[in-house]
């Protein structure tokens, strides 16, 4: 007796995975958008986070420039700029390239496209929220807000997507 399969058996199995994978091949795509602003939220945020640790080292006023936006926000060509200036003209310490993150949308609603730290404590000398979406869908995403009056980095997640951060609701 010869053991194995037919042809036809499995030809039928080839088309019944095809079918599983072309059916399944969407939700990987969206998967990874939410994956790109998961990553661009966490670097932006870490950042931020470093940038408040280096003014009390250094005892001198940072500033976070966020250059190319809104332009750049799609095709990733916006960077983040660390300098000691509140032009880009001091000497740079930190640079996060937007490359890696094309398609996803980044709005940053500061008055002068940057952030201040303050040298003694490190807190935010200006509020604002950095939004962070993917392009296709704006309505969900991260924003990523500061406060001075607090001095606080929040980050929280608004939309239908879960990103594992809290809401911006609560």
């Amino acid at each position: 007796m010869v053991r194995g399969f037919t042809l036809l058996e499995l030809m039928i199995s080839v088309f019944v995975m095809m079918i599983l994978m072309l059916s399944v091949a969407p939700s990987f795509s969206g998967l990874s958008k939410e994956v790109k602003v998961e990553r661009a939220a966490a670097e932006i945020y870490g950042m931020l986070m470093q940038t408040k640790a280096e003014a009390i080292m250094r005892n001198e006023p940072l500033w976070s420039h966020f250059n190319h936006l809104p332009q750049g926000a799609e095709d990733g060509s916006w960077n983040i700029l660390v300098t000691n200036s509140p032009s880009l003209s001091g000497t740079t310490f930190m640079a996060l390239s937007g490359q890696p993150y094309q398609n996803v949308h980044l709005h940053l609603n500061h008055n002068s496209k940057q952030i201040k730290f303050d040298n003694l404590t490190g807190v935010v000398l200006s509020t604002g929220t950095i939004t962070i979406s993917p392009y296709s869908q704006q309505n969900s995403g991260i924003r990523i807000k500061t406060s001075a009056a607090s001095g606080r980095i929040v980050v929280c997640q608004f939309g239908d997507a879960e990103y594992g951060v809290g809401d911006c609701s609560v």
